[in-house]
């Protein structure tokens, strides 16, 4: 396994070179900074920079994403796949005083997403990062017009070889494309972004089961089992489109698929059970279970335009359709260890049980309102009403349950 990683590293590493060499003299995206980009201090991200007290999973305690809070440049959008990079340019977090402005804010904060955006320059850009513990992330976009002003199209590849400190890696594979269509007052942008992470080490997690702790662990001390590796795609893919329908009115929406293949995953578990360490050593190896959620939103806005007394008006709907598999794990029980003495196992030959399905149809009708007065203040209020359906299914039977709050 080490000789193969190696060799990975090494053609990547060549490949780079190669880039670097081969690279002609165009515009690159030197300017994009997280921190010259930070409008507040709430949080937000630029490439793999990131500023502020927040971030994307972690606001106020609450995660934006599992609270259904995720925007892709305003548009609502169920995520459940991460967005590659290749595609993605930054985050912001809107919570507090950086929500007023923002239509139907959330108490748990609000993650919006901004895509990478085609314009009328011909950019190539290549970046090499050297990541902690002996790491590489390595980059190439570029964007390219085709009919100036109306039509031009953004995309990029990248290859990462991470490591941690406790001795676990993992390789990752990311590609996307994003054209830019338009014309007159009406703009249209799909995109597709794909995340790949394969050989990835099972991580094990180490808990004490009393009022103790073990011994500390050599930092590069893998303790996880060569065949134990895990491998998943995260793929995202839809559309947006806005269209200016006057003066005054607005028309703006999307729709997007967000979608998780796990092919394989493990969970790997030390269970100390005295202070000198003597553990418990459990794994739990995953069938292949898949997660997908099509999301859509479509907002009118009146807007009176800048003055001393503004007002805004949004109308609009939002849903979500979303599959998810879980269970079906085969757990084995590799008897009693030493923490910190590795324990090889065979690879055992697994035997899944049938997944458990949950299915969730979600529709929102939106009403919001916003009046601000020059030198006073503003308010900002609004209403929705949701319909909820959710099923279960499972060996041991299915379950439902509904509501339609306000």
């Amino acid at each position: 396994m080490g000789a193969k990683r190696a060799m990975s590293r090494a053609v990547a590493s060549l490949a780079w070179a190669m880039t670097v060499v081969s690279m002609p003299a165009v515009a690159q995206r030197a300017a994009e900074n997280a921190v010259a980009s930070a409008s507040d201090a709430f949080g937000g991200a630029v490439g793999t920079e990131t500023t502020g007290i927040y971030s994307d999973t972690d606001v106020r305690g609450f995660n934006p994403q599992k609270a259904g809070n995720a925007r892709l440049e305003g548009v609502y959008f169920d995520q459940v796949a991460a967005l590659s990079g290749r595609v993605k340019q930054s985050n912001t977090i809107r919570v507090g005083f950086a929500a007023l402005d923002y239509p139907f804010p959330a108490p748990t904060g609000i993650v919006d997403y901004r895509l990478r955006t085609a314009g009328n320059e011909s950019i190539l850009s290549t970046n090499m990062s050297l990541t902690a513990y002996g790491g590489t992330i390595l980059e190439a976009d570029f964007q390219q017009p085709l009919i100036k002003d109306h039509l031009s199209i953004v995309a990029g590849i990248g290859y990462g070889q991470i490591q941690y400190p406790d001795g676990a890696q993992l390789e990752n594979f990311a590609w996307g494309v994003r054209p830019r269509i338009r014309f007159n007052d009406i703009e249209v942008q799909p995109f597709y972004s794909h995340f790949k992470t394969r050989n990835a080490d099972v991580r094990p997690i180490i808990r004490a089961s009393g009022p103790y702790l073990p011994a500390l662990i050599a930092g590069d001390a893998y303790l996880g089992q060569p065949w134990a590796q895990s491998e998943s795609n995260n793929i995202n893919y839809g559309m947006s489109v806005r269209a200016r329908l006057s003066d005054h009115f607005t028309l703006r929406g999307g729709a997007f698929r967000s979608r998780i293949e796990k092919a394989r995953n493990f969970t790997e578990i030390f269970n100390v059970i005295d202070p000198n360490g003597l553990s418990d050593h459990v794994l739990f190896a995953d069938p292949e279970q898949n997660v997908t959620s099509d999301s859509w939103e479509t907002t009118l806005t009146w807007d009176s335009g800048e003055s001393d007394l503004r007002n805004v008006v949004w109308l609009g709907a939002r849903g979500r359709s979303r599959t998810t598999e879980t269970g079906g794990s085969d757990i084995r029980n590799f008897g009693q260890v030493m923490l910190g003495a590795r324990d090889i196992e065979a690879l055992p030959a697994f035997v899944f049980s049938p997944v458990s399905v949950g299915e969730v149809e979600q529709t929102h009708y939106m009403l919001g309102y916003l009046v601000r007065k020059r030198g006073l203040g503003q308010i900002n209020f609004g209403a929705q009403r949701a319909a909820y359906d959710a099923n279960f299914r499972s060996s041991a039977g299915r379950t439902s349950s509904s509501a339609d709050p306000w």
